[in-house]
């Protein structure tokens, strides 16, 4: 009777321990150095894309592209909290509108916003409002471009070599 109880307390063990490790393997998320990695393997995305990515505070966006940009995929991360170093991947995928535009991601429970282009429209400068204060980006108008920016920003405005604008997006406050 003691060995069928040790048996049973033994397998029980045994059984919470794997739940838990399973628990914490998918509940935790990526570390920041693995989240390529992991969009890469995620996505099924050949090592011989470029990426272009950008990382803030709590999100991390990148575009995967191949060498004569006519296929693309996305991934966005964004943190779990303040205290996590780990990041959970929020999209992945295609969006066709990056092929042609700029797009602007935001999630509800992230401060941040990513902005994701494949560049169609050759924007060289990315013009970014907070409040009185303004920060001017050099883009390379023959390259995908990724800006996460900060929740106190307000405006961004986004330039070809010709003056003309290639995207204006107001922001909201959160």
């Amino acid at each position: 009777m003691k060995k069928n109880v040790i048996l049973l307390l033994s397998v029980c063990t045994a059984a919470l321990a794997v739940i838990a490790v399973l628990w914490w393997r998918s509940d935790l998320g990526v570390k920041g150095a693995e989240m390529e990695q992991d969009a890469r393997a995620e996505e099924q995305i050949p090592d011989s894309w470029a990426v272009a990515q950008d990382q803030g505070d709590f999100m991390t966006a990148m575009i995967f592209y191949d060498q004569d940009r006519s296929d693309f995929s996305v991934a966005l991360y964004v943190r779990q909290s303040e205290a996590s170093e780990r990041y959970h991947c929020r999209f992945s995928g295609d969006s066709g509108m990056i092929g042609t535009g700029i797009v602007e991601y935001s999630f509800e429970d992230c401060e941040e916003q990513a902005f994701l282009s494949m560049n169609g429209q050759k924007a060289v400068q990315a013009v970014i409002h907070r409040g009185e204060e303004i920060e001017n980006r050099e883009l390379d108008a023959d390259k995908p471009f990724v800006l996460v920016l900060d929740s106190d920003v307000t405006q961004a405005v986004f330039y070809d070599a010709d003056g003309n604008i290639a995207g204006d997006y107001d922001l909201t406050v959160k």
